[in-house]
C-alpha cells in the first residue's frame, strides 16, 4: 500500500500507512491465534487477501495514530474462514488494541449464529496458552481482567442493544 508522506501543506496527507501498526495486528493473529476447528490448534496463517485488508484497516492512521477505518463491510464467500478470521480479529481487539475496557460483540439475527463467532474465539483461547493466560470465560462473555474488556454474543431479538459502547 502506497500512501502520500505526511506534509503539512497537503491535506490529503492526513492519513499515512504505518507498517508497524499494521504488523502489530497481523503479527498478533499469526503468532497467538490457533485454528478453532479443522486442524485444531494449528497456527492461524493469514491468506494474502486477508493480510492485505487487515494491513489497510489497522495500518492507515492519522498523525495521532488513530485508524482511518472505523467500520468494515467485508463480503467473503462460503467456506473461506470468515468465522475463524472474525474470532482472531476479536481477540486482537480485546488484547492488543490498547483500549481500556473494549467491548466486542458478535451480533446476528439469531443467538445460535452469534454464538458461532463467540465459540470460535473461545476455542482459540483454549488452544493458545498465551491467550488463555489473559482471557477468562464467564457465563455470558469472554473477559480480559487485564483491561476489563469483553467479547459477547448478542442476537437482534435481545433487549441489550441500547447503551452499547462498541469497540
Amino acid at each position: 500500500i502506497v500512501m502520500a508522506q505526511m506534509d503539512e501543506k497537503n491535506p490529503a496527507a492526513r492519513w499515512h500507512y504505518d507498517e508497524l501498526k499494521a504488523q502489530r495486528h497481523v503479527g498478533f493473529i499469526e503468532r497467538f491465534c490457533r485454528q478453532p476447528a479443522g486442524k485444531l490448534g494449528a497456527p492461524l496463517i493469514l491468506q494474502p487477501f486477508q493480510m492485505a485488508i487487515l494491513s489497510y484497516v489497522f495500518g492507515v492512521v492519522d498523525r495521532e495514530g488513530h485508524r482511518k477505518t472505523q467500520e468494515v463491510l467485508w463480503v467473503i464467500g462460503r467456506k473461506n474462514g470468515k468465522t475463524t478470521l472474525c474470532a482472531a480479529v476479536e481477540l486482537d481487539l480485546l488484547l492488543n488494541d490498547d483500549e481500556g475496557a473494549p467491548e466486542i460483540y458478535n451480533v446476528a439475527t439469531k443467538r445460535e449464529q452469534a454464538m458461532k463467532g463467540f465459540t470460535a474465539a473461545y476455542n482459540m483461547t483454549l488452544k493458545s496458552p498465551a491467550l488463555a493466560r489473559h482471557v477468562r470465560k464467564r457465563v455470558g462473555d469472554l473477559f480480559c481482567p487485564d483491561n476489563l474488556g469483553k467479547i459477547q454474543a448478542l442476537a437482534s431479538n435481545t433487549n441489550t442493544g441500547d447503551g452499547l459502547d462498541v469497540s
